[in-house]
């Protein structure tokens, strides 16, 4: 009677893919929690009753299970990223294999086409190496769960390799300010590990500096936006079209990079290199840094002009007599500018001012040139 028993136990268990002759808990034919997980989660501890319901994480039947499920740098993982998730106890490929579980990767861990693996100890997924280079732990140990394989670093370096700006000691915020802090803390879990590099605003060199219509500050890498911060000041003033002036290129005043980790960009440190306007008539302009103002650049200091050396950071108003004389103190020869008032400019400047002193195209003034009728 009893070899009877014990062979109708088997028998019913063996379609449930079950390897011991123990009954199924009656639990188990009502959700996934009643032959894993426990307390609410799907998920190990306890590991498959059938393997004996282990809970420790040294367990390969349990391992970072929770730590994923219960992640904090993160959205919690779905289980899908790693196992085909049946809809029914008996579909194929649920419980009809010995144990251990199959891994069969899906979703995040795939993402930005990563070449997923698993070799039963550790695992190769988007989620801890992904395609940003440098992680001091790409390959973390499944069952060794003690945190120190999630700290900032382990999953990509600090910052990443490859063709991501080599920024040390600049914050990760100042790129990637909705998913980071200043203080290197993750503030929207969505955007982190979620198959998308998060930048903010709309891409390019607007993603770090300017805004949607303007790579010039405001607003700045700090995302401050009053034109009496250095990093803010007369940015727009200049690469905006003015009643005065054409737009100007970001090249007259700054190196401009090809991609965001060419060298002197994004090194901590703001270079001011003058372009070819500010150098024209061979004038040597220079920047002080302590001052904020630049002195000798064409664009300003023309002969005669009453403030040479504009404040950066201060929005002074530039007005005729600002930059050069009323009349300057030379011609385009050299020679000394024939006696004038403001009203007579467009004796022999027609074509940029007005007689009343008007400029009338803003794209011939201050362009190198001394636009002569």
């Amino acid at each position: 009677m009893r070899a009877l028993l014990f062979i109708s136990v088997v028998l019913c268990l063996a379609p449930l893919g079950c390897y011991d002759a123990r009954e199924a808990p009656a639990e188990a034919k009502q959700s996934c929690e009643g032959c894993h997980g426990g307390g609410g989660s799907l998920a190990p501890p306890p590991g498959v009753w059938i393997a004996g319901g282990k809970s420790a994480t040294t367990e390969r039947g349990v391992g970072a299970h929770r730590a994923h499920l219960e992640a904090q740098l993160t959205v919690p993982a779905r289980c899908d990223a790693c196992h085909v998730v049946p809809k029914k106890v008996d579909d194929p490929g649920h419980m009809d294999t010995a144990l251990p579980a199959e891994v069969t990767f899906g979703g995040l861990a795939l993402a930005r086409d990563t070449s997923a693996s698993w070799d039963g100890t550790t695992c190769t997924v988007y989620c801890h190496a992904g395609k940003l280079p440098g992680g001091s732990n790409t390959r973390p140990r499944w069952t060794r769960v003690d945190g120190s394989q999630a700290a900032c670093g382990t999953c990509h370096g600090l910052p990443p390799g490859g063709s991501h700006p080599q920024v040390a000691g600049v914050a990760c915020s100042v790129c990637h300010d909705r998913t980071v802090d200043a203080a290197g803390k993750i503030v929207d879990p969505e955007l982190h590990i979620n198959g998308v590099v998060e930048t903010k605003g709309t891409g390019g060199c607007s993603a770090c500096h300017g805004s949607a219509d303007s790579a010039a500050p405001p607003v700045d890498t700090k995302g401050k936006s009053a034109t009496s911060e250095r990093g803010v000041g007369a940015h727009q003033a200049h690469v905006r079209a003015s009643t005065r002036h054409a737009a100007l290129d970001c090249g007259a005043c700054h190196v401009k990079p090809v991609s965001a980790g060419d060298a002197g960009h994004m090194d901590g440190k703001v270079q001011v290199v003058f372009g070819a306007l500010a150098k024209t008539t061979g004038k040597v302009p220079a920047w002080d840094t302590t001052a904020l103002r630049c002195g000798q650049a064409y664009c300003h200091s023309l002969d005669g002009g009453g403030n040479p050396t504009p404040a950066w950071a201060q929005g002074e108003r530039m007005v005729c007599g600002s930059c050069h004389g009323l009349p300057p103190s030379k011609g385009r020869s050299g020679a000394a500018h024939p006696p004038s008032s403001l009203a007579s400019c467009s004796n022999c400047h027609k074509g940029v001012v007005d007689s009343v002193g008007q400029i009338v195209n803003p794209g011939r003034h201050v362009d190198g040139k001394v636009d002569f009728n």
